[in-house]
């Protein structure tokens, strides 16, 4: 199996949901996804572009991008249900959108250029796949790309969009950076990798009353060391036999912060629970292929 670092946060957090999206196993993907989702993964696209073209207008990839999403969104649901999605369904898509431009004109005005000072592009939007020890399974990392210092000492690019802005120690402490530092010393053993470079947009349209403009945005370089990177490596190995065993265990587990409100199967998940139709539930539903599903940020 090819496991990415998501779907072992998934698989540790509520098994039943990482059967039903990961696509080891059955690979489902709602027909319109949640608008946070899709506001990351626009926002996530736009830094890409710029990234690799300085050049260009970010508010102009924006718009360009976002209009194509929406036709997507419009053509995937009327394939799939047999007609147009209502007004009221699109309206929370339209409304992320609007705020997704006001956020990257905030970022542009704030910051400039995509990149810190004194930094430099490696790569850009990398996928990497490693073996894990001890097992014949592999893991897999998309990152959002990779930048050099002037000593060319180099960093791991992580961009995100958040509601509440994380605290130092959450960020020093995520186990996905700690995973994305694994697989790139993995992939460059003669190269120094120092850390991540968090680069966080907060999804408001403006700062809150008098707050700066900077109150938006964080970037950070976070770092590990070689004895969190040692323990995450024992860790995976047990985690990948459990994930690969033929017969593993799956439940849900609802006892997490916050609950399942982020959830993009619970109609899904309460009808298994409740042994209702499952069938009618799988039909706001569909299955991707790799290329779908890595595009969609599962990695």
């Amino acid at each position: 199996m090819i496991i990415s670092v998501t779907e072992r946060q998934l698989f540790k957090r509520c098994r039943r949901k990482w059967d039903y999206s990961s696509f080891n196993r059955q690979s489902l993907v709602p027909v319109i996804n949640s608008p946070a989702l899709d506001l990351g993964t626009l926002i996530h696209q736009v830094l890409a572009t710029w990234t690799q073209d300085q050049l260009l207008d970010p508010e102009e990839v924006y718009a360009s991008l976002s209009m194509n999403h929406l036709k997507d969104i419009m053509v995937s649901y009327e394939q799939r249900i047999g007609c147009k999605p209502s007004k009221e369904e699109l309206t929370p898509q339209v409304e992320a959108i609007a705020l997704g431009a006001n956020m990257i004109r905030n970022y542009k005005d704030h910051w400039h250029t995509p990149l810190p000072p004194g930094f430099s592009l490696v790569e850009n939007e990398q996928t990497l796949i490693q073996p894990i020890p001890n097992t014949e399974h592999m893991l897999e990392a998309q990152l959002d790309g990779i930048m050099a210092d002037e000593h060319g000492q180099l960093f791991i690019i992580e961009r995100k969009t958040f509601s509440r802005a994380p605290s130092v120690e959450e960020l020093d402490r995520k186990d996905q950076f700690l995973a994305y530092m694994w697989i790139l010393q993995r992939s460059l053993p003669d190269k120094y990798i120092v850390g991540v470079a968090y680069d966080g947009l907060r999804k408001r349209d403006k700062p809150p009353a008098g707050k700066p403009l900077a109150d938006l945005f964080i970037r950070r370089i976070t770092l590990r060391n070689k004895h969190e990177l040692r323990e995450f490596e024992q860790y995976l190995t047990l985690e990948a036999l459990d994930m690969c065993d033929p017969n593993v265990r799956l439940y849900k587990n609802e006892l997490v912060l916050g609950g399942c409100w982020d959830c993009n199967f619970r109609d899904l998940c309460d009808a298994e629970s409740r042994n209702e139709n499952v069938n009618n539930a799988l039909l706001m539903y569909h299955r991707v292929n790799r290329k779908e599903w890595r595009d969609g940020s599962q990695c």
